[in-house]
């Protein structure tokens, strides 16, 4: 058995960290030749399976006890400590995204035919911006670092608990969910939630942005030329969640068509030979052609749709700048050139904090909420169990059924079992024997309440 080294991020220091210098050793050993499996090191403790499952699983038990129980609640509680710091790192993020717009302003002055600013403020003003991107550009890189972390956590913890669920869930009340439906849920959902969460601190960010470019511009360009740029940037989101709603409506139809080709597949793998004898090739294949059609139709659609929502995110910007410069000429006001460039690069930030953070959410959270109701189903399924009474501790019988009746499923009246007695004493070996269909299995079944 190999034996890895330790994960050298548990041991790196705070500069190696923030530079990352401790995944240099084994991007060497990836430079000299191709990667062996002893150059691998242990996985890091916070992303063990087992730790994220017990910590997911302890909430979720939570949440089954309220009313409403909550999956995404769950999700959150089990991860709220680099939750926090995500949503710390990005308030500072926001700050160091917008500011240096209003320092590029203030340099840029300095060109003009009559500076505003001295040479030295110039070069303080240039210092500073210097600065503020080398804070925004280690920041940015360790937050979205611990933003991927988060989004394997869940993946490797809700993969775990709908495998453990699977498992332990009760055959009678399985229904219509095959193996494909969980097969599903484990590759699909699992990875759909964890791609939710990579826009999670856009969430955060954009009003944060929105309030320091509104004041920093007020300041520099004026009051109603900014309020009409910002109104004009602002009036696609609405557009942008009306089409991340649609994104939604196609996925939850794609979704099930995934569930019936994954099921189909399997269950032509396990009666491949049936199927050779038959020569039903043909037809199966026309089958899984047809649910793959559909499957694709709604795929195609929902695509177009987030293809869309980049292309409003490449618009808006530019429409933004048209309607401030229309309002300035409309006014009889001139716009300096300093304040130009500061007003584009204020819009740039928007653009790339606002309003790409707005199509990746209007794309993400709907599928990110579809999934976690998927999964949320599936795990509140009942589990196996037993109706039977605990017989006493000083009682020699262990199992004791008298006048017992079940059935598979529900047709009423229609029993699989009917007055069944047994009695079984502790230290006693049972055997259960009869002919196929006698209901041996069901016998046992009903014994594990399943």
């Amino acid at each position: 058995m190999t034996v890895y080294d330790k994960n050298p991020e548990e041991k790196a220091s705070l500069l190696s960290y923030l530079t990352f210098w401790w995944v240099n050793d084994i991007l060497k050993l990836g430079y000299e030749g191709p990667l062996e499996t002893e150059d691998l090191f242990q996985c890091h403790i916070a992303l063990k399976s087992k730790t994220l499952a017990k910590t997911l699983d302890k909430q979720w038990e939570r949440q089954k006890d309220l009313p409403r129980p909550s999956f995404t609640k769950a999700l959150f509680y089990s991860n709220k400590k680099t939750l926090f710091i995500i949503i710390l790192a990005t308030v500072l993020e926001s700050v160091f995204l917008t500011v240096p717009s209003f320092m590029v302003g203030k340099i840029s002055s300095y060109f003009e035919d009559i500076p505003e600013i001295s040479t030295d403020s110039a070069i303080l003003y240039a210092s500073g911006l210097f600065c503020m991107n080398v804070l925004h550009l280690l920041l940015r890189s360790m937050l979205y670092w611990t933003i991927i972390r988060l989004a394997v956590a869940v993946r490797v913890s809700t993969s775990t608990l709908v495998y453990q669920k699977a498992c332990c869930m009760k055959t009678s009340s399985v229904g219509k969910r095959s193996v494909g439906h969980i097969i599903n849920l484990i590759t699909n959902d699992s990875e759909r939630i964890a791609n939710g969460l990579v826009p999670l601190h856009n969430i955060i960010h954009a009003p944060i942005t929105v309030i320091v470019a509104a004041v920093l511009s007020t300041l520099q360009v004026g009051y109603l030329s900014t309020l009409c740029g910002f109104l004009a940037l602002m009036s696609f989101a609405p557009l942008q969640v009306l089409l991340g709603r649609h994104v939604k409506y196609f996925r939850s139809r794609a979704a099930p068509q995934t569930d019936k080709r994954v099921k189909l597949i399997l269950e032509i793998i396990s009666s491949m030979k049936v199927i050779k004898m038959y020569n039903w090739e043909s037809t199966f294949l026309k089958l899984i052609q047809k649910i793959r059609e559909l499957e694709i139709k709604y795929i195609k659609y929902f695509t177009l749709i987030s293809l869309s929502l980049l292309s409003i995110q490449a618009v808006s910007t530019i429409f933004a700048l048209l309607v401030t410069l229309t309002v300035k000429y409309l006014m009889g006001e001139t716009m300096s050139i300093s304040n130009a460039f500061f007003f584009i690069s204020i819009l740039g930030s928007l653009r790339n904090g606002v309003m790409r953070s707005v199509a990746m959410v209007s794309k993400f959270v709907p599928q990110f909420t579809h999934s976690t109701k998927r999964i949320q189903d599936f795990l509140t399924i009942d589990d196996k169990g037993s109706d039977l009474s605990p017989s006493d501790g000083d009682s020699a019988k262990i199992i004791e059924i008298t006048n017992a009746t079940s059935c598979w499923l529900r047709p009423k009246n229609s029993f699989t079992l009917r007055n069944i007695n047994m009695s079984v004493e502790k230290g006693q070996v049972v055997g259960i024997i009869g002919p196929v269909g006698a209901g041996k299995s069901s016998l046992i079944m009903t014994l594990v309440k399943s």
